[in-house]
């Protein structure tokens, strides 16, 4: 009974609703027609005022084409409105298609399981029934949040991130990295078919690409691996770029405007995304992606603020000539391969 009740009072709620709509439109509509009457009697009195010669039936002429004239143009307006609400809704509908298609199969596949229960407490139907409240839980914190943490690599979904670009107002990459030696500028290697796919969309699909180095320690920039990334970015293009400052002064700049401390490892791709690092190590990478805006602006106030601050050093390579992806790759790769020769000899 509370069920009909319910579905009686929702409907009656979407009924006056609709109807609201429809009000609100006939309003506008009516607006309009009335403003353009005017408007058009208006224009041709003035005519009338500046050329004492035209006659009544001409102004009236001049306001009935005036008035035509600027319903068509709202009439075009509505037909393109209503054209791309159409578009959107038929996309809308493709996506919630697919994902209904999969909802569909995750119900089947469900109730085959319940037709073989044991018991009240089945192994099989008690961990989907955990599993579906744990992803209820989360799909509902991201989408209140906007937030969502990965214990999965992100740099294997390299297309997935990287189209956050193509919905951006603002198509610049902005990011941290933090360096503790040579030889691992891009380990794990993978970092390294993330970092060529990213330039490669320089300047069409990234508009610029600003690099902030986080430094274990100052003595890094005479390293030949550290010399080769600064070449790089002085020489392969103008809107890819770099500079330096040293982890202890970040940290204590952090800590005193009390900026979070793993803003050490994070990247900002246009205005519609931010990844913020939370946990590393060669095995695993563990991140936040998140879309809230307030977090974004924030991001991008910090590092504007890092990036125009003295305490930030500007690229200190002085090569004219062009350095290749392939050229810098190579070179680091060779430091990671020598390092693991040593290491091996030593051992």
């Amino acid at each position: 009974m509370k069920t009909k009740s319910k579905a009686l009072i929702m409907g009656f709620l979407n009924f006056f609703t609709l109807k609201n709509k429809k009000m609100e439109e006939t309003k506008f509509k009516l607006i309009i027609t009335v403003t353009s009457f005017f408007t058009s009697i208006i224009l041709s009195s003035t005519l009338g005022l500046i050329q004492n010669s035209v006659q009544w039936s001409e102004r009236i002429l001049v306001a009935g084409i005036l008035f035509i004239v600027f319903n068509l143009c709202h009439l075009l307006y509505l037909t393109q409105r209503s054209l791309s609400f159409k578009v959107n809704q038929y996309n809308l509908c493709e996506v919630l298609s697919d994902y209904d298609k999969i909802l569909n199969n995750i119900r089947t596949y469900f109730l085959e399981i319940l037709d073989n229960e044991i018991g009240d407490k089945d192994l099989f139907v008690t961990h989907f029934h955990n599993e579906f409240i744990d992803l209820q839980k989360k799909t509902h914190n991201v989408a209140r949040m906007q937030e969502l943490s990965l214990d999965a690599n992100h740099f294997l979904n390299t297309d997935n991130v990287l189209n956050a670009f193509s919905g951006a107002v603002e198509k610049d990459w902005l990011f941290t990295w933090p360096i503790d030696n040579d030889y691992e500028l891009f380990y794990p290697h993978h970092w390294m078919q993330y970092f060529e796919s990213a330039v490669k969309l320089v300047p069409d699909g990234i508009s610029e690409i600003k690099a902030i180095l986080v430094l274990n320690e100052e003595e890094l920039v005479d390293l030949n691996g550290l010399k080769h990334l600064f070449h790089f970015f002085k020489t392969f293009h103008s809107n890819i770029q770099c500079k330096y400052i040293v982890r202890s002064v970040f940290k204590d700049v952090c800590t005193a405007d009390n900026f979070v401390l793993n803003y050490e490892d994070c990247g900002l791709y246009g205005n519609k995304l931010l990844y913020v690092n939370e946990y590393y190590s060669p095995e695993t990478i563990k991140g936040k992606f998140i879309k809230n805006k307030s977090e974004i602006d924030k991001f991008r106030t910090i590092f504007n603020r890092f990036w125009n601050s003295e305490l930030t050093k500007s690229n200190p390579s002085q090569e004219t000539n062009k350095i290749l992806l392939k050229d810098l790759f190579n070179e680091v790769d060779k430091l990671f391969r020598e390092h693991k020769t040593n290491n091996i000899t030593s051992s």
